[in-house]
């Protein structure tokens, strides 16, 4: 059980993609990969608690929840990017 969680929890954090920010050039995680990579592993950990011990429920948990993180963190990055053009519109 616990080599699963930890062989998902190392998987995710090597798929959770760095992005470089148009604006400085700079390398950084944007919040869709912050919350793709912290719900699939959260999504992980709870397909392994409640579907018992099956790769398969950790799967459809890393899937759900990476997701659910991934459309979630989209909409942040794009209500800052809304802000950031309404205090500056020539951008």
């Amino acid at each position: 059980m616990r080599k699963m969680l930890l062989i998902t929890a190392i998987g995710s954090l090597l798929l959770t993609a760095c992005a470089t920010d148009p604006y400085t050039g700079q390398s950084s995680l944007n919040n869709t990969a912050k919350g793709a990579g912290l719900g699939a592993a959260a999504g992980a950990a709870l397909g392994a608690a409640f579907g018992g011990n099956d790769w398969k429920n950790v799967g459809y948990g890393a899937l759900a929840g990476g997701a659910a993180g991934a459309a979630a963190g989209a909409y942040m990055d794009h209500k800052d990017k809304q802000q950031k053009n309404y205090y500056n519109p020539y951008r």
